[in-house]
């Protein structure tokens, strides 16, 4: 299980319940990695893209009871998520937000995919953990007009 996640200089994610910051690149590059392969997410996440993305299997974490669509299916717990999981074993598994979801799944995490954006976003009040756990194995610089941004790759220390 992957995440993928934009984040600044303090692993902030979000201010007052909206991404920290968009990037022009990061998108397409969040388009490469996840066609044909598994988001999962949490509601507020979800009802922040307003959506279901195409090509893709979205799962969503929420409490509340709701009814499973083509490629998008409704979760409540891990158990859930697991036995869904297994009838996508062929496809790679993004976790793409919030932080609760990030939290839940963080010791599952293999591989961090982050775009990390060259600042620190004043009033950014949602983050998710430092890295400790994992080694950081490629880091690139992206064009942006606005930032220094870069792509970086890390893997969980075994």
């Amino acid at each position: 299980m992957k995440l993928l996640i934009l984040v600044d200089n303090n692993n902030a994610i979000a201010k007052d319940g909206d991404q920290i910051l968009y990037i022009d690149n990061d998108l397409s590059m969040f388009r490469e990695y996840t066609t044909g392969n598994v988001v999962i997410m949490g509601r507020i996440t979800f009802e922040a893209i307003g959506r279901q993305l195409p090509d893709r299997i979205s799962v969503v974490f929420t409490r509340s009871k709701k009814e499973n669509k083509k490629d998008l299916y409704y979760v409540n717990s891990e158990e859930q998520l697991d036995e869904l999981l297994e009838n996508f074993e062929d496809k790679e598994i993004f976790v793409i937000g919030g932080a609760a979801i990030v939290n839940i799944l963080w010791d599952r995490l293999d591989e961090l995919i982050v775009t990390r954006v060259d600042t620190v976003v004043e009033g950014a009040d949602t983050f998710i953990p430092k890295f400790d756990e994992f080694e950081l194995i490629d880091k690139t610089e992206i064009k942006d007009k606005d930032f220094k941004v870069y792509h970086e790759i890390w893997k969980r220390v075994k």
